[in-house]
């Protein structure tokens, strides 16, 4: 009963292990996704070509646009004559007049409205910084000179009077419906920025991919463990050597030093030999025989779980890895024949960032299927070579009692 309840007890703590290593890699992932991937150092924006050819720069935090103050009054009345009667106009209608509202300090109260696009999103404002261009047309974060007023040089030269970088202080204006606090609405200058327009199915596979790498350090470690801490091969030979000869408790020595999932297994054999040997109740041979491979099998099943901890896992994620990449996949294309389904000139940016996404899902997730077949199948060979090993001592333990009790 204590054995039955310790392995319940085993398999309940080995999927809190599992759920918990997925948890702490979803955290990684997402917290790599934001802060390292969704760097603005990783985009630039473009702004139009103008007579002095293309001029890039970082877009910063998108803030919110809104019309000139306006004063607030109050609500209209009619306007009375001498004679207290109301005022009309040309047309008979009555002249209103509304008076200027003012807070309790005698101020005259504003009202601001927001700036509206023809679909009636309110409009954003990205200011630009504009940084230097290298030789190779490259962007760098190294940020253009400003002038006493603050404003970008208009063309900054080097002691060899080539330019090296173009002023533009144009402003990109978008709706709301852009997020704010987004890395940079733009294009990536790099791997990572290419990696952070795959979108949010990025992070679901980036952690299916951290999660592999994860349980795959775990079970060598455990699977090591479980083949002891000598030479499995030359253990088993070592234990059928001190079988032939009759010597038990030298192969429960041996069992003693090695350690490990096999060795734990035949020394629970060793044990029911000994059992059975000293025996005072009247049983045959046969049955005999057969207590102690009984034994041998129990043990091997209480032994074979804990190698296989976290292997289903993996096998999962290997055909989920790969299913979220092709839905991340069919997300970009999605993205992409929407921005050339526009009237007129399809959307560039648009359309790029759709490739993006459908590529780097693709990416991303035949890695981590790819990762996930080959951990499943080197642990999984692992544990079929220890598994034999445990099956061909035992074999040995039964034919050494068959042999030595005729």
């Amino acid at each position: 009963m204590e054995t039955k309840k310790g392995k319940k007890s085993e398999e309940k703590s080995r999927g809190i292990s599992a759920g918990l290593v997925i948890l702490v890699c979803a955290i990684i992932a997402v917290s790599v996704y934001i802060f390292y991937f969704g760097q603005p150092d990783n985009f630039a924006g473009y702004t139009p070509l103008d007579s002095k050819g293309e001029a890039r720069f970082i877009v910063g935090e998108p803030k919110p646009m809104f019309y000139e103050p306006q004063i607030m009054l109050g609500e209209p009345k009619p306007v009375l004559n001498e004679k207290g009667e109301p005022m009309k106009n040309e047309k008979g209608e009555p002249v209103l007049k509304a008076d200027t509202l003012f807070n309790e300090k005698g101020e005259p109260q504003f009202k601001i409205e927001p700036m509206l696009n023809d679909k009636g999103e309110q409009i954003l404002r990205a200011e630009p910084k504009l940084f230097r261009i290298d030789a190779n047309n490259k962007l760098t974060k190294e940020e253009l000179k400003k002038d006493e007023k603050g404003n970008y040089i208009e063309e900054e030269k080097d002691e060899a009077g080539n330019t090296v970088a173009i002023r533009s202080d144009k402003k990109y204006d978008m709706p709301a419906s852009v997020v704010f606090n987004q890395a940079v609405v733009g294009h990536p200058v790099n791997i990572q920025g290419t990696v952070y327009k795959g979108g949010v199915t990025v992070c679901i596979v980036m952690t299916l991919l951290l999660t592999v790498l994860a349980l795959s350090v775990e079970r060598y470690f455990a699977i090591n463990k479980a083949k002891g801490t000598g030479n499995l091969i030359k253990f088993v030979s070592n234990v059928k050597r001190k079988l032939e000869a009759g010597d038990i408790a030298g192969a429960q020595t041996l069992c003693s030093k090695q350690k490990g999932s096999v060795a734990n297994v035949v020394s629970s054999g060793l044990t029911k030999y000994e059992q059975v040997q000293n025996a005072t109740e009247d049983m045959s041979k046969e049955q005999k025989l057969l207590a102690i491979q009984k034994d041998i099998e129990e043990a091997t099943a209480l032994e074979l779980p804990t190698m296989e901890q976290n292997l289903p896992v993996v096998a999962a994620i290997s055909s989920l890895g790969t299913l979220f990449g092709l839905f991340g996949t069919v997300l970009g294309m999605i993205r992409s024949f929407a921005a050339m389904s526009n009237e007129g000139a399809p959307d560039s940016v648009a359309l790029a960032a759709g490739i993006s996404e459908a590529l780097i899902n693709t990416a991303f997730g035949i890695a981590t299927g790819a990762l996930a077949i080959i951990s499943y199948s080197y642990y999984t060979g692992k544990i079929d070579n220890i598994t034999y090993a445990i099956d061909e001592t035992g074999f040995s333990i039964v034919q050494t009692y068959a042999e030595k009790h005729k």
